[in-house]
């Protein structure tokens, strides 16, 4: 009975913990808030480099020896292709600057919705966007399943003068990657898996990736749209 308690409270406080970490990275206080002829300008944290985030995909059952020499035999192959499609990545990441295009596009994106001026420094802007990346890259679950783009980001708008920050959102983005995406014959159901990503060339992981990027901001900036508009009803 005691160890069920003990694990009741450890589950509660787990929860509690993560709702509250949830709690943390939103913060809306865009009430009275103008910014039409404010100028704003933003600010990006050195990110991260860009990664290919797989699970061990290879289920070996030494049980049955046959079985296991065969997914042994697939999982080095596998990864000889993940290597390459790594190998690729590097060289798409020296061709395009995923996390500038995410700056630049979201303090584009936001000058145009909310009618402020971008400027270059921040110390000549009323706000500032500060960009945090955490993660981003590639997820795959499996070597034939769809592939998604991911990126975890945490963005702030900063009120310069008052030193302080009037919004705060946390984004888990994980968007499908699809064929017309990358400007590849469209298949059937529109996915593309790491064995058609294997095949792409480097410039045209860094124009999906690029793609992809301005998506990320959209939907920043999308966000921000809604919060101010609940505040300013």
């Amino acid at each position: 009975m005691r160890h069920r308690t003990i694990r009741t409270i450890r589950i509660l406080s787990g929860s509690g913990l993560a709702l509250f970490m949830a709690g943390c990275c939103s913060m809306n206080q865009l009430q009275g808030q103008k910014f039409d002829q404010r100028t704003a300008s933003s600010h990006l944290v050195p990110p991260p480099p860009a990664q290919v985030f797989s699970d061990g995909w290879v289920d070996t059952d030494f049980h049955n020896p046959i079985q296991a020499v065969l997914n042994i035999g697939t999982g080095i192959a596998h990864e000889i292709e993940m290597s390459r499609t790594r190998a690729k990545m590097d060289s798409a990441m020296g061709m395009v600057d995923i996390p500038a295009i995410l700056e630049d596009e979201t303090l584009e994106r936001g000058a145009k919705t909310f009618g402020f001026r971008a400027v270059d420094e921040t110390r000549d802007a009323d706000f500032t966007f500060d960009i945090e990346i955490e993660k981003y890259g590639i997820q795959a679950k499996s070597w034939t399943s769809g592939v998604d783009f991911t990126m975890e980001v945490k963005v702030a708008l900063i009120e310069n003068a008052k030193h302080r920050q009037v919004w705060r959102r946390c984004f888990d983005e994980e968007i499908a990657v699809s064929s017309d995406l990358f400007g590849l014959p469209g298949a059937a159901n529109n996915v593309i898996t790491m064995v058609s990503l294997s095949r792409l060339t480097a410039d045209e992981i860094a124009d999906g990736l690029e793609k992809l990027a301005v998506r990320t901001s959209d939907r920043i900036i999308t966000r921000l749209r809604e919060d101010f508009s609940e505040k300013n009803r």
